[in-house]
């Protein structure tokens, strides 16, 4: 198996938009990544330890806004269960115990504009 390569993954979203008023459309959305179990990296040493497992997740983030002309406002949650997976680290890194985990729960505005 691949180096932190999972056999299943899958994204599923979900956005709604609705109309508020003239030129204001408003909409909310949600957005579930599921990533299955994975392996870290391959051994180069004689005899090779074991791999590092690092197991499945899913991380679920929300956002809702408005759209007006060329103007975009965004209110952001991703990773809102705060969940702390593995991605990377561990056996065969420097140091053995430093892992890399995906960013805790994000609360933020996005505000754009298209020119």
């Amino acid at each position: 198996m691949l180096p932190f390569v999972s056999r299943w993954s899958g994204n599923f979203s979900v956005r709604q938009e609705f109309p508020l008023f003239q030129s204001v459309t408003g909409f909310v959305g949600a957005q579930a990544s599921i990533v299955g179990q994975r392996f870290g990296q391959l051994a180069t040493a004689s005899p090779p330890p074991a791999r590092q497992v690092y197991p499945g997740y899913t991380q679920t983030n929300l956002d809702t806004g408005v759209k007006w002309g060329p103007w975009m406002a965004i209110l952001f949650a991703n990773n809102i269960t705060d969940k702390r997976a593995l991605l990377g680290g561990g056996v065969g890194d420097v140091p053995n115990n430093a892992f890399t985990i995906i960013p805790p729960r994000t609360l933020g505005l996005n505000l754009t504009r298209t020119f």
